[in-house]
């Protein structure tokens, strides 16, 4: 939900004015949280930098591995940088890079776009 920083301040003053900072607080972490940049594992960023030396290798299509950097950019819940450090791990054993792209193309249809969970439980812009 995208909301307008005058709708914010307004809602700001309003909260104060009647029932005091706690609920002013709620509403500062939920902009917080909204505003936050996702986080992203630095395993999915050294992931992302393994894949683009192989965004022009003739064994794998170039769009199957630009789609597996972009699904490795979205920030991932523990289940997927699980499987992501397994399939990597992988990876680094065998050098197999079709393997590895189909790996990651089968995660991104498996969990699709699921997003990591901040505090509370909420789900963080993703």
């Amino acid at each position: 939900m995208v909301v307008s920083n005058e709708f914010l301040l307004h809602q700001s003053r309003n909260l104060v004015e009647a029932e005091g900072t706690e609920q002013l607080e709620e509403l500062h972490e939920q902009v917080g949280l909204e505003t936050a940049p996702a986080t992203v594992d630095p395993l999915q960023q050294t992931v992302a930098t393994a894949l683009q030396q192989y965004l022009n290798h003739p064994d794998v299509a170039r769009k199957q591995v630009l789609d597996a950097i972009r699904y490795v950019n979205m920030p991932m819940m523990f289940t997927q940088l699980s499987k992501l450090r397994d399939s990597y791990g992988a990876f680094q054993q065998d050098s197999n890079a079709k393997g590895f792209v189909d790996t990651i193309g089968a995660m991104a249809l498996n969990y699709g776009n699921e997003v990591q969970r901040g505090p509370r439980g909420k789900a963080t812009k993703g």
